[in-house]
């Protein structure tokens, strides 16, 4: 097994939570008030453990461009942390809905990979991603 498996492994239980967490809260709060405190929360972690392993916030290693890229990401992410909490404040279940987000994630992924980066399309991510898509079909119904 690849080293980053296990680390993959152990992020998915993290978005897990994160999906958990934000259904709950969804409904609770405003779709952007919930959405902000989500990603302030995840600043006050990200900048605990910078703290705790001695990272500079910018300094050696950081590029303009690895910069912007990570700044048009985190913009991502906000929205689709403000689109999942409506997805779930409009009575999303969390297995069904949850599930569905995820796995269009994995469907975009895959095609942004194979058109954007130019990483090979094997018989098996293709096949992964036809399963995904049956997934998200047969969920949605």
């Amino acid at each position: 097994m690849e080293r980053w498996i296990l680390t993959a492994g152990i992020a998915a239980v993290f978005f897990g939570g994160y999906n958990l967490f934000t259904r709950l809260a969804a409904g609770r709060l405003p779709d952007i008030v919930g959405a902000f405190w989500l990603e302030f929360s995840a600043i006050l972690g990200m900048l605990a453990y910078m703290i705790s392993i001695r990272q500079p916030l910018l300094g050696a290693g950081i590029t303009r461009s690895g910069l912007l890229f990570a700044l048009a990401g985190g913009l991502c992410v906000a929205v689709g942390t403000a689109l999942t909490f409506t997805v779930f404040r409009q009575g999303g279940p969390l297995s069904t809905a949850g599930t569905v987000i995820q796995l269009g994630i994995v469907v975009i992924i895959t095609a942004l990979g194979v058109l954007v980066l130019n990483e090979p399309l094997s018989g098996r991510r293709l096949l992964g991603w036809g399963f995904a898509l049956a997934s998200i079909w047969l969920l949605a119904k």
